[in-house]
């Protein structure tokens, strides 16, 4: 896990980053196929100390980066206004979109979302 203090940065990849509480639920638990093929994932935990965030992530057996949004300078970076939220960001640093609420990234859209983004890769 990493502060606020780190860096945001996309690293040249297309990345997925949900703003979360670790009260949400299942977030990404099966994007590790993706990897593969160049998503990064990244959840922002929103006001949760690393202790909460670290038993949320051990019970959902996660292994994408985490950053502690402790004092919500990251949400405020990117206008978040209410949790869960999610940014597909382009291998440029683009906003491809935002999506506001949960969604099942593990199901038949999400993951044909996903697949056309990547375009086969």
């Amino acid at each position: 896990m990493r502060s606020t203090a780190a860096s945001t940065s996309w690293d040249g990849a297309t990345s997925l980053a949900g703003f979360q509480v670790s009260t949400t639920g299942r977030f990404w638990v099966s994007t590790e196929a993706y990897r593969e093929r160049g998503l990064t994932v990244l959840g922002v935990n929103f006001k949760e100390s690393a202790r909460e965030v670290r038993a949320f992530l051990e019970k959902l057996g996660v292994s994408f980066g985490t950053i502690l949004d402790m004092d919500g300078a990251v949400s405020g970076t990117y206008r978040v206004r209410g949790l869960p939220v999610t940014f597909l960001v382009d291998r440029e640093g683009r906003l491809l979109w935002k999506a506001i609420g949960a969604r099942e990234w593990d199901g038949p859209d999400g993951r044909a979302y996903l697949d056309t983004v990547l375009g086969g890769r």
